[in-house]
């Protein structure tokens, strides 16, 4: 008898072990451009919310006055020290920044060039001489604590950063 085929037995495993060896291989590839897409996120909410962190950090260290009135947790308003007065606010998923000429005879209002969006959580916190934190500012507030939580996509990333004015009291 001549035997120049395969039988049914050798094909069906032959396709059993390419099946095993392609699921192995795409399940690698897979894994690889998810955790990919996952670091891009990342790297997306982390410059996201490090440039607004920067931003406000750089500015409330060269203020010169607060408003006790107008600055909260989600508000902060100061005069800088070429007399503009200044607001930093979160609303919504965005962190803007306002800037209007005079002294502090009012806080900017909602509006202003939008820092960064995406913003899943931001706060101020004002803490005093004795370590004590507040959500509102006192004469004897002197750092500002500053948390945001960037997202992009399915990625959040908490940041924190204090902020030490060099001009107030």
């Amino acid at each position: 008898m001549n035997n120049k085929g395969f039988t049914l037995v050798e094909l069906v495993m032959v396709t059993v072990i390419v099946a095993i060896v392609a699921f192995i291989v795409g399940d690698s590839l897979y894994m690889g451009i998810k955790g990919y897409l996952t670091a891009e996120d990342r790297v997306e909410a982390v410059e996201k919310g490090r440039a607004a962190m920067e931003r406000i950090e750089r500015e409330t260290r060269n203020s010169i006055l607060f408003s006790n009135a107008a600055s909260n947790a989600t508000i902060l308003c100061f005069n800088d020290v070429y007399g503009k007065t200044t607001s930093f606010r979160y609303s919504g998923t965005q962190i803007t920044r306002q800037e209007i000429a005079g002294g502090l005879g009012g806080c900017p209002g909602a509006g202003g060039n939008v820092l960064a969006d995406d913003i899943a959580a931001f706060a101020f916190s004002y803490i005093q001489n004795s370590g004590v934190s507040n959500t509102t500012i006192y004469d004897s507030t002197r750092r500002i604590g500053i948390t945001l939580t960037s997202t992009s996509d399915a990625e959040s990333i908490e940041l924190e950063s204090e902020a030490y004015p060099v001009n107030v009291w």
